[in-house]
C-alpha cells in the first residue's frame, strides 16, 4: 500500500505541476504582480492609518478570517474509481494507506494554514493588539483545529453510527469555540481547545480504524475535491477532466439578440447564447469583474486602480476568445452558407459589447473610488486599445485553429 500511495502522490504532484504552467503563465504572472504588490500596499497603509480604538467589529472581523482560512484544505486520499475493485481484496491494509494519506494531508495544510495566517499578523498587532508569543500562539492553534478537521473527514471514512450534529459540532463548533475565544479571551486558551480537539479526534480516529472502509464515499469524496482544482485550473488551460455543464437560463433569454431573418445574425446568436449557457465563459466574465471591482474599490489610488482595471479586462477578454470556436467541431455549423470572415465579425461585435460592459463598469467604479476624471478616461481609452488589439491581432491567430 505504501508503494501504491507513493506512486499516486508522484503522478497526482507531476499533474499538478503540468497544469500549473500553463495557470502561471506571461500573462497571468504580470497580472498577478501588479495585483499582489497593490493588494499589499493598500492592506498595510490601512494598517498603518488604522487610529480608530478597538471595537467588537474588528474581533468580529477576526474571528470571521480566521474561520475561512480553517476551511481551505481538505483530506486527500488519492483513491480512484477502479480501487474499489482492485484494492478492495487490501481492505484490511487500508490504514496504512490512509497514514501516508493523512501526512501529505497535514503537511500541506499546515503550510497553508501558516502562509494564510501570516497575513492576519498585522492586522492581529497592529489592530487587537497581539503580541508576539499571542499571534504564534494562535497560529499554532488554528494549525492544530485544520489537524482535527482533517481527522473528523478521515474518521468519517469508516461506517459508523455517527450523530451528525455531534460530529458536526466537533468539526465547526468547537474550532469557532476555540478561536472566539482566542481573539476575545487570550490566545492560549485557544490553544487549550485545539490540544483536546486535535487529541479527542486522534482517539475516534483509532477506533475507527475497526470498522469497515467505505471505498465509495471515500472515492466520491476524492472525485469533489479533485474538481475543485481541476475547475480552477479550467479557468486557464482547457483540462479533459472537466465536463462543463450547459444550463438552460430562461431569466436571460432577454439578453439574447432577436432571430431576424438575415444570415448576418446567426453566430451572434450562436456566440450569445453559447457565452450565457456556458459558466465556463459567463462565470468567467462575472467573477473577474466582481473581483476587479473589489480590488478597485478597495485601493483607492488613481493610477494603481487603473492599472487593476485595464489588467482584469485584458484578462476577461483574452480568456473569452475560445469561445470563437465553441461551434467549430459541430459539423453542422459547417453547412451554413455563411463565411468565417462573418462569423469572425459577429464573434468580435460580441467581444466589443463585453469588453465595453466591463468597462463601463471599472470606470464607474474608478471615479467612485477615486473621483479622478482623467483616471477614467485613461481607463476607457485603455481598454479601447486593448479591445482593437486582442480583436484584430489575436484572434486572427487563434481563430478556427482549435485554441
Amino acid at each position: 500500500m505504501n508503494k501504491i500511495w507513493n506512486q499516486r502522490l508522484s503522478q497526482y504532484q507531476q499533474k499538478l505541476l503540468k497544469y500549473l504552467r500553463y495557470v502561471f503563465n506571461d500573462h497571468f504572472v504580470i497580472a498577478l504582480f501588479f495585483v499582489f504588490g497593490a493588494v499589499c500596499y493598500g492592506y498595510f497603509n490601512f494598517i498603518d492609518h488604522y487610529v480608530y480604538p478597538l471595537t467588537v467589529v474588528d474581533r468580529v472581523v477576526a474571528i470571521i478570517t480566521l474561520m475561512v482560512i480553517l476551511q481551505i484544505g481538505k483530506f486527500a486520499t488519492l483513491l480512484q474509481k477502479p480501487d474499489i475493485v482492485f484494492l478492495l481484496p487490501n481492505d484490511y491494509r487500508i490504514n496504512d494507506y490512509l497514514i501516508k494519506a493523512r501526512h501529505h494531508s497535514m503537511t500541506m495544510t499546515a503550510l497553508i494554514q501558516i502562509g494564510c495566517g501570516l497575513i492576519t499578523v498585522p492586522f492581529l498587532v497592529r489592530v487587537l493588539h497581539f503580541s508576539w508569543i499571542e499571534w504564534a500562539v494562535l497560529l499554532i492553534s488554528q494549525v492544530l483545529f485544520k489537524w482535527m478537521q482533517l481527522l473528523f473527514e478521515e474518521t468519517g471514512l469508516f461506517d459508523q453510527k455517527w450523530n451528525s450534529s455531534q460530529m458536526q459540532f466537533l468539526k465547526q463548533g468547537l474550532p469557532l469555540i476555540g478561536i472566539v475565544g482566542g481573539i476575545l479571551l487570550s490566545p492560549w486558551l485557544s490553544l487549550g481547545i485545539a490540544v483536546i480537539g486535535w487529541g479527542s479526534m486522534l482517539q475516534l480516529r483509532k477506533k475507527a480504524s475497526y470498522h469497515v472502509f467505505k471505498w465509495k464515499d471515500a472515492i466520491a469524496a476524492e472525485d469533489k475535491r479533485v474538481m475543485r482544482i481541476y475547475k480552477f485550473f479550467s479557468l486557464f488551460t482547457d483540462v479533459p477532466e472537466v465536463h462543463q455543464k450547459i444550463k438552460r437560463r430562461r431569466y436571460l433569454d432577454w439578453l439574447l439578440p432577436r432571430i431576424q431573418q438575415d444570415s448576418r445574425q446567426t453566430y451572434k446568436y450562436l456566440y450569445w447564447r453559447g457565452f450565457w449557457r456556458n459558466s465556463e465563459y459567463s462565470g468567467l466574465f462575472m467573477r473577474l469583474t466582481i473581483i476587479g471591482v473589489l480590488l478597485m474599490l478597495f485601493i483607492n489610488l488613481k493610477w494603481v486602480s487603473l492599472l487593476i482595471g485595464l489588467l482584469f479586462i485584458y484578462l476577461t477578454s483574452f480568456q473569452l476568445i475560445p469561445l470563437a470556436n465553441q461551434f467549430y467541431d459541430i459539423v453542422f455549423t459547417h453547412l451554413y452558407p455563411i463565411k468565417s470572415s462573418q462569423q469572425l465579425a459577429s464573434f468580435r461585435k460580441i467581444l466589443g459589447t463585453l469588453t465595453a460592459v466591463q468597462a463601463l463598469i471599472f470606470t464607474g467604479t474608478l471615479l467612485i473610488a477615486t473621483h479622478s476624471l482623467i483616471a477614467a478616461v485613461g481607463l476607457v481609452i485603455g481598454a479601447v486599445g486593448i479591445e482593437l488589439l486582442l480583436a484584430h491581432f489575436s484572434l486572427n491567430k487563434r481563430f478556427n485553429k482549435g485554441a
